[in-house]
């Protein structure tokens, strides 16, 4: 399944209700959500935007593309 250039590998992961957890290779600058949302010193121009939106297609194509489906 993580053998795609646009899905980041899964190390581990736990699920008890309420809570789920998912351990994953370091990120430096955090979460795309927390470098898009909250304040970061990561400047995202335009075209490093519509990058991510690529690259975040075709990893969800890649998931698509699997027998079974992941999403």
């Amino acid at each position: 399944i993580f053998a795609h250039a646009n899905i980041c590998p899964v190390l581990a992961a736990a699920n008890q209700p309420p809570n789920l957890v998912v351990i994953s290779q370091f990120m430096p600058f955090g979460s795309l959500y927390n470098v898009l949302h909250e304040q970061s010193s990561v400047v995202i121009d335009h075209s490093q935007a519509v990058r991510f939106a690529v690259d975040i297609a075709r990893g969800m194509s890649y998931l698509h593309s699997l027998d079974p489906a992941i999403l």
